[in-house]
């Protein structure tokens, strides 16, 4: 299991920082939802391997979680995903057949049990679960 998996897998089982379905607020979702990750001191889950991916998909299966919010967006240059919020672009991805396909201009990164856990490009205004990251910091230890 790679490091960041164990750190994601850590933060689901010891923080459960895992929203339910975010409804009733005006606005772009995934950009609401990460403030309230970076408020628990991470950010919306960026993907990163294979290996997450499945890890992910996983979690969704084990909680019924029918589609979340990943931390990816194509809103400042269509076409171009990056991570949220610093900007690095998509080395991995899983996008389903015929996705992204910008369907109304659809600019934010979800992950969907319609689609086999595949992602999609979503309307940023759509209810979903989330679920946040905080990055494995290791200290040095003084004593």
């Amino acid at each position: 299991m790679s490091t960041r998996v164990a750190a994601i897998q850590e933060l689901l089982l010891s923080c459960v920082i895992r929203g339910g379905i975010v409804d009733g607020w005006d606005g772009n979702m995934p950009f609401i939802v990460q403030k309230m990750c970076e408020i628990h001191g991470g950010t919306l889950v960026q993907i990163e391997t294979a290996e997450e991916d499945e890890f992910i998909a996983q979690q969704m299966r084990i909680h019924s979680i029918r589609n979340t919010w990943l931390g990816g967006s194509d809103w400042a240059v269509e076409g171009s995903w990056v991570w949220e919020p610093d900007g690095k672009i998509l080395q991995y991805s899983n996008f389903a057949p015929g996705k992204p396909n910008n369907f109304f201009g659809e600019n934010c990164l979800d992950k969907e049990q319609s689609l086999y856990y595949q992602w999609n490009d979503e309307d940023c205004d759509t209810d979903a679960y989330y679920i946040c990251e905080k990055q494995n910091v290791i200290g040095n230890l003084i004593g």
